[in-house]
């Protein structure tokens, strides 16, 4: 079922998380080229495709141009007690900031529809047979760490073949520059 995710890519992991679609999940793929599937969560589940209305963008991107973009690195690997292993950003508290104005404004759609604490992490991967942390830690030893700066915040919709990025909204911009929320879909 199509749903839509706010999230900030990280390009600098995109190789390794592009990879590991190939293997466990290519029908999650973006058919879109320049789509960056490497992201933090900022909200998801979020409102569904049918519902962004004009103002749930304007408030979107009222949201962000409050936001100063930011720099943060991922280097330190952790693992969810559900075998989901991800990357820890610093500073994460800058994550749950933006979450928490999200959240404010569109009340009704909590992180992970209430399901789960909201915890900033890029996931990688899942623990099976075979592959271990030592595996991914070494996959990932001549890739970390990763230091990005956050810019801008993706709508994205998750669908089997069908994932693509549905609009940016740049950090910081303000409204007067009018490229907030600017379609690229």
């Amino acid at each position: 079922m199509a749903h839509t995710v706010l999230y900030l890519p990280v390009p600098g992991l995109e190789p390794y998380i592009r990879w590991r679609h190939e293997v466990e999940g290519p029908e999650w793929l973006s058919p879109e080229v320049d789509h960056t599937h490497a992201h933090v969560t900022v909200l998801g589940p979020f409102v569904p495709e049918p519902e962004l209305t004009p103002q749930v963008h304007a408030d979107l991107a009222a949201v962000f141009a409050d936001t100063e973009p930011f720099t943060f690195t991922l280097e330190e690997v952790r693992v969810f007690p559900s075998g989901l292993v991800y990357l820890h950003p610093e500073p994460s508290e800058l994550f749950m900031r933006l979450t928490d104005a999200v959240t404010a404004r569109f009340p009704d759609h909590p992180p992970y529809a209430g399901e789960f604490a909201a915890v900033p992490h890029l996931s990688l991967c899942a623990l099976v047979p075979g592959r271990d942390l030592d595996v991914v830690r070494t996959e990932l030893a001549c890739v970390l760490p990763v230091q990005t700066v956050a810019e801008e915040v993706w709508l994205v919709r998750y669908e089997e073949h069908g994932t693509r990025r549905l609009r940016r909204y740049p950090l910081g911009q303000g409204l007067a520059g009018g490229s907030a929320g600017v379609l690229t879909g």
